[in-house]
């Protein structure tokens, strides 16, 4: 057993020095156009419905992402955030999910968004282009009214997804957490 945690702890930090390697060393010209396109992508969207003051997008928007890649509708729910599976009518959530485009469903339809594959009754708190600082502030600031809005009483599990991609940074720059409304174009 102590073999194979040393074994898995060995791949992990190798996999972390690799991408650590890969993304300060041996930058990558095509990798650092499409995360300018897929910034400039969220940002165009952004302009429209974040609101930094509530750490949420306009409750109840909608709009259109036009990406190379893909094309879908986003809708946000009374609170601001992208929930398309989750049922009002159904206040027995016992799961809050926090996270950035992973977690929001970039690039998906909403019938694909982790709200919608995930069996168990969930609430996603995900902001795209945000780090992990930022998904602290997005829960403390919305809680206390989920937890009124849908008469939690009893304990939920918090569970926070990280992709090392871009999360990553965001660790490293804790000054940087959501999005701004100051946008430079």
């Amino acid at each position: 057993m102590k073999n194979l945690f040393v074994f898995l702890s060995s791949i992990i930090i190798a996999l972390f020095l690799c991408e650590v390697l890969l993304r300060y060393e041996i930058p990558n010209d095509q990798l650092k156009l499409r995360v300018e396109a897929n910034k400039k992508q969220f940002k165009d969207f952004q302009k429209l419905t974040w609101n930094l003051e509530s750490y949420s997008f306009v409750p109840n928007s909608k709009g259109e992402v036009n990406h190379p890649e893909y094309n879908y509708i986003i809708n946000h729910d009374q609170i601001g955030f992208r929930n398309p599976c989750y049922s009002w009518k159904n206040k027995n959530i016992k799961n809050i999910i926090l996270g950035d485009s992973f977690v929001y469903g970039v690039g998906v339809q909403d019938e694909d968004t982790l709200n919608c594959q995930i069996k168990f009754d969930n609430y996603t708190l995900a902001v795209p282009n945000s780090s992990p600082n930022c998904y602290f502030q997005i829960f403390r600031h919305h809680y206390p009214n989920l937890k009124q809005k849908l008469k939690i009483k009893e304990i939920v599990n918090i569970h926070v997804i990280f992709y090392v991609g871009n999360d990553f940074e965001g660790l490293i720059n804790l000054d940087e957490a959501c999005p701004s409304e100051k946008i430079n174009d």
